[in-house]
């Protein structure tokens, strides 16, 4: 008997384990949830599509545990809400092979619950009354925000059945491509590339990140074509070429050797695109002179030339170096027999030195050398100075002792001057010669 009596007992305890459950857990009323609502695509949220859901079912295991006049209330977590127009159905079915009297009916619904109400509890005693079971169905359900995956259950607010039990589980998933925007890292935790100066021969790499209506990430997305990825709104030297896309097209790198600004657009049919800010190409260090604008090739005896030169500080891909108002750069004579006036030392403003009143007052040809500490010289292109007009004259033969109306031999001759006793070489002036000969650098 005793051994009997054990057998029993391991057989039902092993029967419990095998339901997940103690013998009292066993003896409670109990749920079973509703399915369906697990993975409910945010785009409903759009759409105002519901989903619908099987259930649930609420057991009783013995009479009398849904107790009359007691109410069930299916109640939503936050973020969703129920269908209210959706037709709702409830059957009442024994759990023995008689009758029930179990009642319950559907008496409300709100857009966070549903509440049913038990007009006949499940009495003891046989005569077809034992314990029954309400199967619920009808029940349609749509998230009310785009959060993911905002797990949560449905749960019983009412007074009667099962507590702290979960009456279906809910969860939602990203929805559909919406938007594919250039972003900083490939696995969605960056951000729109945001407007960033990048040196001249650095590299920026970004990636196309597909998301959702709720901006949620679903992937770094391939585009369809290398050429799907382009520079847009191009200003200063940047080339299109300057972005070059990667082999499996989700990702691509910007290097320009110029300045310039532009953003990155990565193309996608049909959804919203949203490219990366400005990206500005900023020169590097400045390395070398260049002369941007060369001196008048040719100019008159003391007058300011009328192209002045012009020097650029350039960096090594040859960009202006606009951020450089330091260096001071001095021009002189680099060949040639005369000086050179005006103001020969300017400091750079954003990278540039115009030179203003530059002259030389001696005629020949020039060339002229700009440096600057740290810099290779740059010459100028060559520089012909002729003489201004002329102001003066000078015996280049003085006229010799002759006898009386002989002939001075050798011929007298002379030569007009400038201001600046350059010799002006022109024809058709006439000179006088009389016997009272004085000229104003006192030749006689």
């Amino acid at each position: 008997m005793r051994i009997d009596r054990l057998s029993k007992i391991l057989v039902l305890s092993w029967l419990c384990f095998l339901l997940g459950g103690s013998m009292f857990t066993a003896m409670a009323q109990d749920v079973i949830g509703t399915s369906g609502g697990t993975g409910i695509s945010i785009d409903n949220v759009a759409s105002g599509t519901y989903s619908p859901l099987s259930g649930p079912s609420i057991r009783e295991t013995s009479a009398g545990q849904l107790i009359n006049n007691g109410t069930i209330v299916l109640t939503l977590p936050p973020g969703y809400e129920w269908n209210t127009n959706a037709t709702i159905t409830l059957e009442i079915v024994p759990r023995g092979s008689q009758n029930t009297s179990l009642v319950a009916v559907f008496t409300s619904i709100n857009t966070t619950d549903i509440t049913f109400t038990i007009t006949s509890e499940s009495k003891s005693g046989g005569a077809g009354q034992g314990p029954g079971r309400i199967d619920i169905s009808g029940l349609e359900v749509r998230p009310t925000n785009t959060t993911v995956p905002n797990s949560n259950e449905i749960t019983n607010t009412g007074t009667t059945g099962p507590k702290d039990i979960t009456y279906g589980s809910l969860s939602t998933s990203v929805g559909a491509i919406s938007q594919v925007l250039v972003e900083s890292k490939a696995d969605g935790s960056g951000q729109v590339v945001p407007s960033q100066d990048l040196r001249a021969g650095d590299n920026l790499t970004v990636f196309a990140i597909a998301r959702d209506i709720g901006n949620n990430f679903i992937q770094n997305i391939a585009l369809n074509d290398p050429a799907d990825w382009s520079l847009i709104n191009i200003t200063g030297a940047v080339t299109p070429s300057a972005l070059t896309a990667a082999s499996n097209r989700q990702q691509a790198t910007l290097l320009s050797q110029q300045t310039g600004t532009a953003q990155i657009r990565a193309f996608f049919n049909g959804v919203t695109l949203i490219s990366s800010e400005t990206i500005t190409i900023t020169p590097r260090t400045a390395s070398s002179l260049k002369i941007g604008t060369q001196p008048s090739s040719t100019a008159t005896a003391g007058v300011q030339f009328v192209s002045q030169p012009v020097i650029q500080v350039l960096d090594q891909f040859g960009n202006l170096v606009t951020t450089n108002s330091t260096t001071e750069i001095t021009v002189d004579v680099e060949t040639g027999d005369g000086d050179l006036f005006g103001t020969k030392t300017i400091t750079a403003t954003n990278g540039v030195v115009s030179f203003t009143d530059l002259s030389i007052q001696k005629s020949g040809v020039y060339t002229l050398r700009f440096s600057a500490n740290g810099f290779d010289n740059v010459i100028s292109n060559e520089v012909t100075v002729t003489a201004a007009n002329p102001t003066d004259l000078v015996f280049n033969q003085q006229p010799s002792t002759v006898s009386q109306n002989s002939i001075i031999t050798p011929p007298v001759e002379l030569q007009l001057l400038d201001e600046f006793a350059n010799a002006v070489k022109v024809s058709g002036v006439e000179i006088s010669i009389s016997e009272e000969v004085y000229f104003a650098n006192n030749s006689t």
